[in-house]
């Protein structure tokens, strides 16, 4: 009765959670029998969302799914369209997949993973699965292993888990599909068996001989053709009593009817059983809270569909509760539906018209395709064919008169396999030629209003699309707008419409008139700005009664928008982490300034995945314009993590920037944690930047800077000093490196014999910088600053004490900055020695 009641809560609520239905933006075929669809619906919970889908009939011969495993081991995470690329082939052409299985430590999936038959890995409980069997049956319900293991004595004992992190009490079966080792404490027995023939399946049982038997002891090498037997609590009892040489035999069983599966992949929960709203485990907190969501469903007939909806992200989707991905899996036919993991895992990836391999389709609300533990792939097995599908491009354009656009044609096989085209081979051609003309090379010059067809003919095949030229204009929209322009360089406008219906209009430049005012330089009739030194202004161009304008700013300088003096506007915000965020004072690392942020944080002992630490500004930070790139000082640790940034839009949307780029290649090891390429791999000072997409709407708002872990395998704790977030607005060279401190007199550690020794050494700035600026020199003896002389053609600076030094050890410090305002890092600190015979000590 209590499931029952559970299940009528459940579709109580969905019934009235989406209040309008979902609507196909675009739906188009990927391969026989698979169509990709997208589009939108509106939730009462959170408004609109975005929806992605893939439709599979399983009966198609040319196509089978596979389970796929990142970096084909169980250690490691490696991204959906990464794990399928890497299969992609002729005769085995990736079309679609999405991310699988929950996953935990050692990134293993929680649920159970066969592939090719092989049973990989296997959580140790019943769980929603989803399987390909012999003749692409598919089917979706609870599965589980185990795994019986006997000793030469007769005595046997379950182990519940495969290629899973041992926990307490826990008895484990490792293969060298898990990694190079068991990865476990020493809080446990585990015996290597030798001679097993593998692979490892689902049914069958399994011979082996002890070859060592290790008590109290862990992460044991796992050879080739080798078994690992590891266990703690009682099962590490059950095999201490092994002896090297003995056989041992392992017999494994899985749920009843999945004895021949080829494929599986586990899941999290049950949304539709028997074509209605059914959450199965009904978890609150969880399955009754937005998220961005993952689905796998089974139509009546047998069709599967690949179902995501983003979230996260306010004004374009926020994501849905479990009922509601399930109303929208029941509105699509399915009779049996699973969620798979989600959040930031939640990926679909298609192979688009004229692609070969997959690309990542919905938006992942981390802002990047996080990298995953297994995934379900589509794959085709046609051969790539003859030239049967010509797409032109770009489609239903519409054109203002007198304007020009530039066609391009991709190709498909009748299984929409890509063929490339020669473009030399395309014939080109429109219906109406009173609208204008086509070159050779697939260029429409526009003349007169009117609908024409643009037609693309390569030998027997051909292609075409509409489009549609419109002399009316209800708005015109210059961009960039504003420009940020460097001094003395060109900057190309560009100009696009709107009808009064709000359809987009392509504009070319030539058709406008263009004017500039303010002191910025000269404009082309084709909308090039030729920039002066220096000034601000704004660029105007009319069409026909439409007009724009867009503002411009020559030579402006970057703008800091934190120096990190002051940190009270500041929050330190975790994900799998814990986190400080503070100011450091010197002698701790600080750039510019007195002060610089301080981010120290701590990624070990948590949860599975991914881990961030992020110094967050509360409230957001203004961004005056739009900067091409946002700029950082960021005194390394050289921990290979990646270094990202948060800004928020003009729709106050949450964008994603790389201060660095993605750690690679995935590890395998610990080892390989620091050894990886890119992320912060420096250790000391270093400029960073970040580019600042030239669409961005406007106004920008600065969020947060953070360091993240994608890989627990890397998970440390380290701490990371930021300074002078900066804004940059142009492409002029800046001099961002401060001056040399040099040729130190008295030399460090020297012994002089005299009691007024010449003190100081040589600031030198590089061939390319500013120079130094001689009111920045300062000169400390013993820590009270003294009198110097800076000779700016030699650099040297110069001072005698004007009283005699005391013998003994003297402590001197020269700092200077360039005439930039960088300081010359390291500065100059060191010590000499007195020693004339008089009284020791020293001021």
């Amino acid at each position: 009765m209590r499931t029952l009641l559970v299940f009528l809560l459940a579709a109580t609520s969905a019934a009235a959670s989406v209040s309008t239905p979902y609507v196909s933006e675009g739906r188009i075929p990927i391969a026989p029998g698979t169509f990709y669809d997208h589009g939108t619906f509106v939730t009462t919970t959170a408004g609109r969302q975005t929806a992605y889908f893939v439709e599979v009939n399983s009966l198609e011969s040319l196509l089978s799914f596979e389970a796929s495993l990142s970096n084909d081991r169980v250690a490691g995470l490696e991204t959906t369209t990464a794990q399928s690329n890497r299969k992609n082939r002729e005769g085995h052409r990736a079309v679609a997949a999405s991310n699988a299985d929950f996953w935990g430590s050692r990134e293993a999936p929680s649920g159970m993973h066969i592939e090719f038959g092989e049973l990989i890995s296997d959580g140790g409980s019943a769980r929603p699965t989803f399987a390909v069997k012999p003749a692409r049956e598919l089917m979706i319900a609870l599965a589980d292993v185990n795994t019986r293991v006997t000793r030469a004595d007769g005595v046997s004992m379950t182990a519940r888990e495969v290629n899973q992190s041992r926990a307490s009490g826990e008895f484990v079966v490792y293969t060298t599909r898990f990694g190079p080792a068991t990865g476990t404490d020493a809080a446990g027995t585990e015996v290597v068996l030798t001679g097993v023939v593998l692979p490892l399946r689902a049914s069958g049982t399994f011979r082996g001989t002890v070859s060592q038997v290790r008590i109290n002891a862990g992460d044991t090498p796992i050879n080739a053709n080798d078994l690992v037997l590891s266990g703690s609590g009682s099962a590490a009892t059950f095999l201490g009593a092994m002896t090297v040489g003995q056989s041992v035999s392992l017999t494994t069983s899985i749920t009843s009817g999945w004895e021949n599966v080829v494929h599986a992949i586990g899941g999290g929960h049950f949304i539709v059983r028997s074509a209605a709203i059914s959450i199965e485990p009904d978890t609150p907190g969880f399955a009754d809270v937005t998220h961005p969501r993952t689905a796998l469903g089974l139509t009546a007939s047998g069709k599967l569909v690949m179902a995501v909806v983003d979230g996260r992200q306010p004004g374009y989707s926020i994501g849905v509760r479990l009922d509601e991905l399930a109303e929208l899996m029941l509105a699509r036919g399915v009779v049996t539906a699973i969620n798979m993991d989600g959040g930031g895992s939640s990926t679909l990836a298609v192979r688009l018209p004229g692609e070969d391999g997959v690309t990542q389709v919905n938006r992942g609300s981390d802002g990047f395709e996080r990298s995953v533990s297994n995934s379900l792939v589509l794959f085709s097995s046609a051969p790539t064919g003859p030239l049967a599908i010509a797409n032109v491009l770009p489609s239903n354009a519409s054109i203002f008169p007198g304007s020009s656009v530039g066609y391009v044609v991709n190709g498909q096989d009748a299984t929409f396999n890509k063929v490339t085209i020669d473009p030399s081979s395309v014939s080109w051609s429109i219906s109406n030629p009173s609208v204008g003309s086509i070159d050779s090379a697939g260029r429409l010059a526009t003349t007169a209003n009117g609908l024409t067809e643009v037609r693309a003919a390569i030998g027997a095949v051909s292609g075409s699309t509409a489009a549609r030229v419109v002399s009316t204009l209800a708005a015109l929209e210059i961009r960039p707008n504003p420009a940020i322009v460097t001094p003395g360089t060109q900057q190309t406008f560009t100009l696009s419409g709107r009808t009064p219906a709000g359809d987009a209009v392509i504009v070319d430049n030539n058709v406008a008139t263009w004017s500039v005012s303010g002191p910025i330089g000269t404009i082309s009739s084709s909308g090039v700005l030729t920039a002066s030194l220096r000034g601000t202004g704004s660029v105007r161009a009319s069409v026909e009664g439409a007009s724009a304008t867009a503002a411009v700013d020559v030579g402006r300088g970057a703008e800091i928008i934190e120096d990190f003096e002051d940190v009270d506007d500041m929050k330190v915000q975790t994900a799998r982490a814990t986190a400080t965020f503070t100011f450091a004072m010197r002698s701790n690392p600080v750039r510019n300034g007195t002060r610089s942020g301080w981010l120290s944080y701590d990624f070990t002992n948590q949860t599975a995945g991914v881990s961030a630490a992020y110094a967050a500004h509360d409230p957001v930070k203004p961004i005056s314009d739009r900067p091409l790139r946002m700029g950082l000082w960021v005194y390394g640790d050289n921990s290979r993590h990646w270094l990202r940034g948060n800004y928020r839009d003009g729709a106050n949307v949450q964008k994603t920037i790389d201060f660095t780029a993605a750690p690679t290649p995935v590890p395998v090891t610990k080892a390989d944690c620091r050894a990886r390429g890119n992320g912060i791999n420096w250790t000391g000072w270093k400029y960073v930047e970040a580019s600042i997409p030239a669409d961005a709407a406007l106004p920008l708002k600065w969020e947060r800077i953070y360091v993240v872990e994608t890989v627990d395998l890397c998970d440390d704790a380290s701490a990371l000093f930021l300074d002078d977030l900066r804004a940059v607005y142009t492409n002029a060279r800046e001099d961002l490196t401060g001056p040399e401190v040099r040729e130190l007199l008295p030399e460090p550690g020297q012994r002089v014999f005299t009691a007024r020794p010449e003190i100081g050494g040589r600031v030198v700035d590089d061939a390319e910088g500013v120079g130094v600026a001689p009111e920045s020199i300062r000169l400390f003896l013993d820590g009270a600053q003294v009198p110097a002389t800076f000779d700016p053609a030699t650099g040297r600076v110069r001072s005698v004490p004007a009283a005699p030094l005391l013998d003994g050890t003297h402590k001197v410090r020269l700092e200077a900055e360039d005439r930039a305002g960088n300081p010359a890092l390291p500065f100059g600190a060191w010590t000499f020695t007195v020693q004339t015979g008089r009284v020791t000590g020293r001021r």
